[in-house]
């Protein structure tokens, strides 16, 4: 009956050692893996305009959120925020930066005589943002109309405006292999359209997804 008892014991003492060394394992796990989010977090900054048309001498007045990309909970990381207008050819005009606070900042940028009229590109980004590609800054197209200068439209050319399609992958990236929600915005639709469709198409153009907002 004791050597009974001592094997049980012992058998018992295996089992909880072992249960505890593989609870340890997780938990040393999951810390490395918050170590490693926080460690390669990476920003989402997102704009927002009082409008997407203005005359030169008007102010565009805005506000910034940044998030993070994968939790899209707010972020304190970046304490200063970039904002610049671009033209088509993607030289920037006009730029400011404003200062962040618990990941929000507001400002405005004033736009003078000597900016000709047409379309051009607002964008927002923070330092962190410059180690990625520019394509991971936020975008918004507005229109800028110079009362100053004459127009002149070539009625051979047709101005054409195009929708803006924006996507945003569950989690902030897509994984290869890995199914995922992503979610999509349409903005600058032209006057008069009710209905839009979207195919999202391979490289042999190939259409593998669907989509109508």
């Amino acid at each position: 009956m004791i050597r009974i008892a001592t094997l049980l014991s012992i058998f018992t003492g295996a089992v909880c050692t072992n249960a505890f060394a593989q609870q340890a394992a997780l938990d040393t796990l999951l810390r490395k893996f918050d170590v490693y989010r926080i460690s390669s977090s990476s920003e989402k900054i997102y704009l927002h305009l009082d409008r997407n048309t203005y005359l030169t001498g008007e102010t565009i007045w805005f506000k910034l959120y940044i998030v993070d990309a994968a939790t899209h909970e707010p972020v304190d990381l970046s304490k200063v925020a970039y904002i610049e207008i671009i033209d088509t050819a993607k030289r920037p005009l006009l730029q400011t930066k404003i200062s962040l606070q618990n990941g929000v900042g507001n400002g405005s940028l004033f736009i003078p005589a000597s900016v000709s009229s047409g379309c051009y590109i607002i964008r927002s980004y923070t330092s962190w943002m410059k180690n990625f590609s520019p394509d991971f800054y936020s975008h918004k197209n507005i229109t800028v109309i110079n009362t100053f200068q004459k127009l002149e439209l070539d009625k051979k050319s047709p101005v054409v405006v195009k929708p803006v399609l924006k996507f945003f992958p569950e989690g902030g990236n897509m994984v290869t292999g890995l199914k995922s929600k992503v979610a999509f915005q349409v903005t600058d639709v032209p006057e008069g359209v009710t209905s839009l469709r979207g195919h999202v198409i391979n490289s042999k153009r190939d259409t593998i997804a669907s989509f109508i907002p």
